[in-house]
């Protein structure tokens, strides 16, 4: 695919015939993009094929059999339906609500009537604007001596980091898919936003929330498996 952006092209993963996924009839592929806090460095792989399945340096995981031994297993992280959509190229996933703080938010019907995606060529998450609306008011409730300032198009900022409230996405199949604080505030010195913006179309997960995550996509069984990894799998192997 062509870009007028200043880089080559871009390399289409969605669901459509000229996708390098389709083309190439890739059963799975994943993706995981990693930033150091001290330069602001960020490292990125992709794999495609068995490669995709690759676990992430240092996230084995040990199961105890009956007979004493252990086995091995590959992370497969939380897991959710991957949904198809015939009126597009978008991976949809079954949204179910969101948790500030360990309380459920009461979200209106037209928010998950909407959809969600996910999308890799998105920077921010955005929220339909009903849901983001209910977000910020629950975060401010559990923050009320805090003031509350705006930066440019983020809408919820504060200068004290570390009193934030955890911010939960919950999808089907699921426990909660719990945003760390570096993948839901942003730094914009002096100030920390809430790197979530307001839309009134579909919901999208983004690029700055999938941070430190191992992001599979299972197109055989339609399932996108979700994993935070301390770094991301190297191309050691050559099994794509």
């Amino acid at each position: 695919m062509t870009s007028n952006r200043p880089f080559p092209g871009i390399v289409g993963l969605g669901t459509d015939d000229v996708s390098l996924i389709a083309q190439m009839r890739y059963p799975s592929f994943s993706y995981c993009t990693t930033r150091d806090p001290n330069t602001d460095v960020v490292e990125g792989w992709i794999h495609f094929g068995s490669a995709s399945k690759r676990a992430p340096r240092g996230t084995q995981i040990l199961m105890l059999l009956k007979d004493g031994f252990t086995l091995l297993l590959h992370p497969n992280g939380l897991s959710t339906p991957l949904l198809a959509n015939p009126t597009n190229n978008f991976y949809y996933l079954s949204f179910e609500g969101i948790s500030v703080g360990g309380q459920e938010l009461t979200l209106p019907k037209k928010v998950f009537d909407i959809g969600f995606i996910i999308d890799s060529g998105a920077a921010f998450t955005y929220l339909q604007t009903d849901a983001f609306d209910k977000l910020i008011d629950a975060v401010k409730k559990l923050m009320p001596d805090d003031e509350v300032w705006t930066h440019d198009k983020f809408e919820l900022c504060y200068d004290n980091p570390y009193r934030v409230p955890e911010i939960k996405l919950k999808f089907e199949d699921t426990i909660s898919f719990r945003l760390c604080d570096t993948n839901a505030w942003v730094p914009i010195s002096p100030l920390y936003c809430l790197a979530i913006l307001r839309t009134k179309g579909v919901s999208i997960l983004g690029m700055y929330q999938q941070n430190g995550l191992n992001v599979g996509y299972d197109l055989e069984n339609k399932q996108l498996r979700l994993k935070y990894v301390n770094s991301c799998p190297d191309d050691d192997d050559d099994d794509i």
